[in-house]
């Protein structure tokens, strides 16, 4: 008989080693503290193997991306409506839902099990939502399944499954951000004159260094409509608890531009329809309308159904409803004559969508792609068929001609979706092109929002500097996690390098040889400056690096002995390759990031009036 373990704890694993089993696989699904404890441990003892040492039956890693957005689009075509697309988990973006992943966990745990050299399975982890799904998918079979999952009593989340606290709580805030909306904002309205909607997102970062407001997403472009003297309001959706702080600071220097928050439209008769949908939804029994909820012939019915109740008893199902009843407010006070909006296919922007269609059909609805794309991004990804059923703008406008090609070619967007803008987000950048170094020494590392990212990269870079020196290293981290974090975890990195958090962008690309990275668009912007760039694989599940398609003067190191090996062919590369490769490598982040001028400011303002 097979047996599968689920655990967490160093007691259950001991008790595995005094079982005298002969060998024990154990894939590994988390990296956090804990759990690179017990890897750390589990490594120690011979008798307990990588799985990664098994080859799958299935290509996970090739055939895993289309089957997963095929499924979801699935579930979109078969239960599309109005409710449905309030739901944050059908955009699959696995960034900010658990589903992709858990998906591709399943599976995983499946071929594992199919192959011959499979008696136990160690599976460490906390989520007990991933065991009893395959506690469903094995019921039958001649598996023996134990699981030793020690969970902190979180009372947050226990309350919210009790009582819909989350809701209420989201509700009342909701209320409050309206009072300080109505003290801060006064916008210029001219309701007798169509007006143009920059709808975006206001955080700590949509400030520039001076404290002064700048959108996140949209660059110069409210600067543009301002000079050019047309009626517009800049509609901002805070995402940040800091609400009162960042939206008295972006009015006290928005620089003559009219700003609002979504609230300053809402009415509390609007936000109790919101109340009373997601409470009935968070009391209600979930169904699935008839139609596949499988992947590869597997039953992922509680998976589904989990991420859906998820949205419900959190507030993330309510704040999306009364963005939708927002937006229909903003259409009955003001004729909308273009709606601008930063698109990445989430929930809020469906409900964006759903209300201007409905209470303002003459609305010219228009997404903009302001960021990188890899193969990771699997909301930029559509299923066969899924642009008939989802809401979508009129018109995307992409940062550049790359993004575009990618949207089309592998996301399956419909070419008349799709128009080039400008990259509204990145500065241009008008320096000299950098020149070459006869030894590349140094080293600048940048890292992604992602804890976990941070930790694989830190583990990299130890093995592959290990016993080196010659080299400097500087590291920045994403604004939203600190190195410190990462180092909680991994402990105090071997090498030397520097914490490049204060320097500004300009500095690091000045002082660097070669930029490294995992995901990032500052890869994009290191290519646009003629440094060459190396991607480290660290074997995720979907591909991040927003250069997938790009060799020319792009490198890979897929395990930790690559990365000095590249450095040094690059230090012995002919002058002319690389200069011809340098040459490609600009010419081509241009096509990715097309440069914002007055003509492409003009085009992107008045696209398909």
């Amino acid at each position: 008989m097979e047996n599968i373990i689920f655990t967490n704890k160093l007691g259950s694993i001991k008790e595995l080693i005094a079982s005298n089993r002969q060998v024990v696989y154990y894939p590994i699904f988390q990296i956090d503290k804990d759990h690179c404890d017990l890897l750390d441990f589990i490594k120690t003892k011979d008798n307990f193997k990588s799985a990664l040492d098994l080859k799958f039956k299935r290509c996970l890693s090739d055939n895993f991306q289309n089957n997963f957005v095929n499924f979801v689009a699935e579930l979109n075509k078969n239960n599309c409506s109005f409710l449905w697309f309030g739901l944050n988990f059908i955009n699959k973006n696995p960034l900010t839902t658990q589903l992709c992943y858990r998906v591709y966990h399943v599976l995983t745990i499946l071929d594992l099990m199919d192959n011959p050299k499979f008696d136990t399975l160690l599976i460490v982890t906390d989520d007990m939502v991933l065991y009893h799904q395959i506690r469903i998918i094995v019921k039958g079979r001649l598996v023996k399944i134990m699981c030793f999952i020690s969970q902190k009593v979180d009372f947050k989340a226990l309350l919210k499954h009790i009582a819909p606290l989350a809701v209420f709580f989201a509700f009342f805030r909701i209320i409050l951000y309206k009072l300080y909306t109505r003290v801060f904002c006064k916008p210029k309205i001219v309701r007798n004159k169509d007006v143009t909607i920059v709808f975006s997102l206001l955080n700590e970062h949509s400030f520039v260094k001076n404290g002064s407001y700048k959108d996140a997403f949209f660059g110069d472009f409210n600067f543009y409509l301002r000079d050019k003297e047309v009626n517009f309001l800049n509609i901002l959706y805070v995402v940040t608890p800091l609400y009162k702080q960042v939206i008295e600071k972006a009015v006290k220097s928005s620089s003559g531009i009219s700003l609002v928050t979504i609230e300053y439209f809402l009415k509390i008769s609007d936000l109790l329809i919101s109340l009373k949908q997601a409470l009935l939804k968070y009391f209600s029994p979930i169904r699935l309308k008839r139609g596949v909820v499988s992947v590869n012939g597997v039953d992922l019915t509680y998976l589904v159904k989990d991420g859906i109740r998820n949205d419900y008893v959190s507030s993330y199902f309510f704040d999306n409803l009364r963005v939708y009843y927002a937006v229909k407010r903003l259409a009955s006070y003001v004729s909308i004559d273009s709606m601008f909006y930063p698109f990445e296919n989430r929930a809020f922007e469906k409900m964006i969508i759903l209300a201007l269609r409905r209470f303002s059909p003459g609305t010219r609805i228009v997404g903009y792609q302001h960021a990188s794309i890899s193969q990771r991004h699997t909301n930029f990804l559509l299923g066969e068929g899924e642009h008939r059923v989802i809401p979508l703008p009129d018109t995307i406008l992409t940062m550049g001609e790359i993004t575009r090609n990618i949207m089309h070619d592998i996301g399956r967007f419909p070419t008349s979706l799709l128009e080039v803008g400008c990259a509204l987000r990145q500065q241009p950048f008008r320096g000299q092109i950098k020149s070459r170094k006869s030894k590349n020494a140094r080293i600048f590392v940048v890292l992604s929002s992602n804890l976990e990212e941070y930790v694989k990269v830190l583990n990299f870079l130890e093995k592959a500097l290990e016993g080196q020196a010659g080299y400097e290293i500087w590291l920045r981290p994403h604004p939203v996690f600190t190195l410190e974090e990462a180092i909680k975890i991994n402990g105090l990195p071997q090498f030397k390098f520097y914490n490049a958090s204060r320097e500004t962008l300009d500095e690091c690309y000045q002082w660097a040889d070669i930029l490294v990275y995992v995901h990032s668009t500052l890869s994009i912007e290191a290519l646009m400056r003629g440094i060459p760039v190396v991607n480290l694989d660290i074997a995720e599940v979907l591909d991040p690096d927003p250069l997938f398609n790009f060799d020319d003067f792009r490198w890979r190191a897929r395990k930790p002995q690559d990365l000095l090996s590249i450095v040094h062919e690059i230090d012995v590369m002919s002058d002319s390759d690389f200069l011809s490769r340098q040459g490609k490598a600009q010419a081509y982040a241009k096509r990715y990031l097309f440069e914002p001028n007055e003509e492409r400011l003009k085009r992107f303002y008045s696209i398909n009036k």
